[in-house]
């Protein structure tokens, strides 16, 4: 019966995670409000369908397939077994201390939390929050999860501790206990330390000591990147969904050359003069206007000669081909070879011709 349980999880499982997957990448690449917010709900649903396989994969004695191949910090850890139950936004996470789970219990010790917060949000009215906190204590870390629910007997919570602390087989009858069965298994495979006791808010507190030989560092974990999270088999590092709401992902396009700006070309006014203005030759009163370039020599009217403002477009040197640099020079050496024709041929008396290079 435990290789058919087995068979069962795994197939599930493979189907899970692929689906996980391709939720993932269309999250990535809606933008939509609306969208990812469906997209998410399918998500969740799909994350507490993964714990429930696991189930089956635990009452056959095996391991889950997830693993991390380096530490996970105990905040992300905690934030990720918020994920995977139902009420998430009931679950109120405190200030946790400083430490990191090693990778190959990171797995299991998601599962425990999660099946701890599924019991306390499923046995406290739905107006109550559960709160998590965490700290380091000199045996290791421990975490604790407290409902402010009706509470249990004294009877039953020293019966639930010795399941706890000394795991029964598995007795089809008693599936309404299946959580806690979970949870025994799970803390004896990495000798983890869980009791419940009495809240004084009237609900129950469950302490889980996570041992010394479970807990590093937290500089030893690497660091937790956006948009990383509890998926895969073989995770680097971890970041569970926030029980707030998601926030509208953009859609970022792949990554290609530059675009080069185009340049702004306007005319500039030369020295010594003022700009002129276009209009009537005369005015309704009769007086003169300003005509454009209507003082300049006849070669300096036909010149239309632009320059980029450099206020307006910064082009780096290193961006301009070959091709462009020539023309540039090109440019610059006929215009000043207008200007040196002009001044000794006299046409351009009285005005400045140095400066019409561009």
């Amino acid at each position: 019966m435990n290789e058919v349980f087995l068979n069962i999880a795994r197939r599930s499982q493979t189907l899970l995670h692929r689906q996980l997957s391709l939720l993932d990448g269309m999250e990535r690449r809606t933008s939509e409000p609306d969208d990812l917010a469906d997209l998410f709900r399918v998500d969740h649903l799909a994350t507490r369908m993964r714990r429930h396989a696991e189930d089956l994969v635990i009452l056959a004695g095996a391991t889950p397939g997830r693993g991390w191949r380096n530490p996970v910090p105990v905040i992300d850890v905690v934030r990720g077994a918020v994920s995977e139950v139902e009420d998430y936004a009931r679950v109120q996470v405190l200030p946790v201390g400083e430490g990191a789970v090693v990778g190959r219990a990171v797995g299991d010790v998601i599962h425990l939390l999660a099946e701890l917060l599924e019991n306390a949000t499923a046995y406290s009215p739905p107006h109550t929050r559960v709160q998590v906190t965490g700290q380091s204590v000199p045996n290791g870390f421990v975490v604790e999860v407290e409902d402010r629910g009706l509470g249990m007997a004294a009877e039953a919570i020293e019966a639930a501790n010795r399941r706890l602390a000394q795991p029964p087989e598995f007795d089809p009858a008693s599936s309404a206990q299946l959580g806690l069965f979970v949870v025994a298994q799970l803390a004896a495979r990495h000798r983890v330390r869980v009791m419940l006791r009495p809240s004084p808010y009237g609900g129950v507190t469950a302490v889980v000591l996570l041992p010394m030989e479970l807990v590093v560092a937290q500089s030893a974990a690497l660091p937790v990147g956006a948009g990383q999270g509890l998926r895969g088999t073989h995770e680097v590092a971890v970041v569970a969904k926030e029980p707030a709401a998601r926030p509208a992902l953009s859609v970022v396009p792949e990554p290609g050359p530059p675009p080069q700006p185009e340049p702004v070309a306007r005319a500039v006014p030369r020295p010594g003069r003022e700009p002129a203005e276009v209009a009537d030759p005369a005015t309704q009163g009769g007086l003169p206007k300003r005509v454009r370039q209507q003082s300049l020599a006849p070669q300096l009217q036909t010149d239309q000669t632009v320059v980029i403002d450099p206020e307006e477009v910064d082009l780096p040197a290193a961006t301009r081909s070959p091709e462009q640099l020539r023309r540039m020079m090109s440019s610059f050496q006929a215009g000043t070879a207008r200007g040196r024709h002009a001044s000794r041929s006299g046409e351009g008396a009285g005005s400045d011709t140095d400066g019409v290079s561009r």
